[in-house]
């Protein structure tokens, strides 16, 4: 634990080193908050006493238990398909503001745009929870949002020992400030812990084992062996669709991945690295065999999930939780059919290439505008948030009413709990609701814990578990996407828009020979528009944050 407090201590005075050579010194000033913004808390839990360098997460003076007295913040989710717009209906919210005195005003997005749109006329709210990356450049500015480090030391100075260095480091802005620390971040010893499964947000082939048992349970070890499925099923199920895509994990079975990925020192995109053609091979084969329905592409997730509840579908591809979900669905509605997962990555020419390879940053950010008048009182939310408490009980629910641990340190559910809903308990099977300032880790208990309460819809622990050995981390990826407008982001952005136009050529396509010639076609167009440059910067970007890295631990270790 010292050794900890010592790394943040040393990273403290690395950030504040770099602010001292900063040529955004006059902006930055700007960021403190002291005046206009400060609001009611100004003078409270303002800090100049000694830090206690023997604080922990249980301390009692911990400067967001010094006050809990009622207040009220605006917040924005980033997310059309959250589940929940509004606050104080569900256990959890209301167990949050009992504890910090903390009540939010939640505005849920109605399209994609909406805060483009909020931006653009001014009005944003005191929190923005988002993971878009676009909006990156425009909040990590002092005019915009505060920085996360000034509170600290202004509001909550032992929230900085609290911390964890590497997440200090894998946040912090070119101005040597931190605007937001992502959530779900997962270190290296957190993620190889044996408790710990990855999260559910990876694609997935599932299929309807009752039909795959009446089809006599034919190998499904190779991408052959898919395919051979699918016509078994077209041949003897001619009103199912074979396989309806959504979340595709094929490319990933390949060795191949739609993000930016490192080999060796050098980053690449996914889809430019040589052999990817494969994938839309593979895809193209599907499609002129009958095996995909051509709209496919076009489906939202409603319609998506409309069609796989039709009970028509042998094979979708989406999350891990997937079948879970929909045996759930099926077994409530009375249809009949059992899902499960593809446990076992197939072989692709006798070889086993699946690699998926994940950024440990985290997933949103949580930023505090300059919209907030009680900035004191966010970061102690924060705080709040950030600690094993606040953590738990975000992503767990109460205990003893949502949840017990047991003696190998999982959940175990009461039934009560599998007969709310999320929008009643405020958490759900998978995750919870108020995650501003979730860890990772304790996502991956939740999902580790499922069959331990659930054990009929618990197909995704199998599955992630097995999946464990296929899945690395690597934090440096987090530093190659350029800012939004810039040359390089204009780049990315513009290659994106060409691989959507291309895709839907090359599935399909006629012949082999003729998405080969839509692929070449495609990289040809991004070479033009300046793939060689983005891949330069990204991997410059990606070597640079390894040499700060070094140089942080190096001056860590030894201080």
């Amino acid at each position: 634990m010292r050794q900890k407090k010592t790394l943040v201590l040393a990273m403290f005075l690395i950030v504040s080193l770099m602010l001292a050579a900063c040529t955004q010194s006059n902006n930055n000033t700007e960021a403190s908050g002291s005046g206009e913004a400060s609001g009611t808390s100004e003078t409270v839990g303002s800090s100049s006493q000694p830090i206690d360098e023997n604080v922990t997460w249980d301390s009692p003076n911990l400067s967001w238990k010094k006050d809990t007295t009622p207040t009220s913040m605006t917040a924005y989710m980033d997310y059309t398909w959250w589940p929940m717009d509004s606050w104080g209906n569900d256990e959890v919210s209301q167990e949050i503001t009992k504890r910090t005195g903390m009540t939010l005003d939640i505005t849920k997005a109605s399209d994609e745009n909406q805060l483009q749109v909020m931006i653009a006329s001014n009005e944003l709210p005191c929190l923005v929870y988002t993971a878009n990356p676009a909006f990156e450049k425009y909040f990590e500015d002092p005019k915009v949002s505060f920085a996360y480090d000034e509170l600290i030391e202004k509001y909550a100075p032992e929230f900085m020992q609290l911390l964890d260095p590497e997440q200090v480091f894998l946040n912090t802005s070119e101005d040597g400030h931190f605007y937001r620390i992502r959530s779900h971040y997962t270190s290296e010893a957190e993620f190889n812990d044996p408790k710990n499964v990855p999260g559910p947000g990876m694609a997935t082939l599932h299929f309807r084992q009752d039909i795959y048992n009446e089809l006599g349970n034919p190998p499904m070890k190779t991408l052959d062996d898919i395919i051979n499925v699918f016509k078994m099923v077209k041949e003897k199920y001619p009103d199912m669709i074979p396989y309806l895509p959504n979340w595709i994990p094929f490319m990933e079975y390949m060795g191949f991945q739609s993000t930016p990925k490192s080999i060796g020192d050098k980053v690449t995109i996914g889809l430019a690295e040589p052999g990817a053609v494969a994938y839309y091979e593979y895809m193209n084969e599907l499609y002129r065999n009958g095996l995909i329905p051509k709209e496919y592409m076009s489906y939202k997730y409603e319609q998506f999930l409309e069609v796989v509840r039709s009970g028509k579908v042998f094979a979708a591809s989406y999350n891990a939780s997937f079948s879970d979900e929909q045996n759930k669905f099926f077994d409530t509605n009375n249809i009949k059919g059992k899902w499960t997962p593809l446990n076992t990555p197939p072989t692709v020419n006798g070889e086993m290439k699946m690699k998926r390879i994940v950024p440990s940053g985290g997933w949103s950010n949580l930023y505090i505008t300059k919209s907030c008048p009680d900035p004191a009182r966010a970061i102690k939310y924060f705080e709040f948030l950030k600690s094993p408490e606040g953590d738990s009980l975000a992503q767990w629910g109460i205990e003893g009413v949502h949840y017990t641990l047991t003696e190998d340190g999982l959940l175990k559910r009461p039934e009560s709990f599998q007969q709310k809903t999320i929008q009643q308990a405020g958490v759900g099977p998978n995750y919870g609701l108020w995650n501003f300032g979730a860890s990772g880790y304790r996502e991956g208990i939740v999902n580790a814990s499922i069959a331990n309460s659930d054990p009929k819809y618990a197909t995704s622990v199998t599955f992630l578990k097995a999946m464990k050995p296929y899945i690395s981390q690597d934090m440096f990826i987090n530093f190659t996407n350029p800012k939004s407008g810039s040359d390089e982001g204009v780049i990315q952005t513009k290659i994106n828009q060409i691989i959507l136009r291309y895709e839907p050529k090359m599935i399909t396509a006629k012949t082999k020979e003729q998405v080969d010639e839509v692929y070449n076609e495609m990289l040809e167009d991004m070479k033009k528009t300046g793939l060689p440059k983005l891949e330069e910067y990204m991997t410059a970007e990606y070597n640079k944050a390894k040499q700060k890295y070094s140089e942080f631990v190096q001056k860590t270790t030894n201080s």
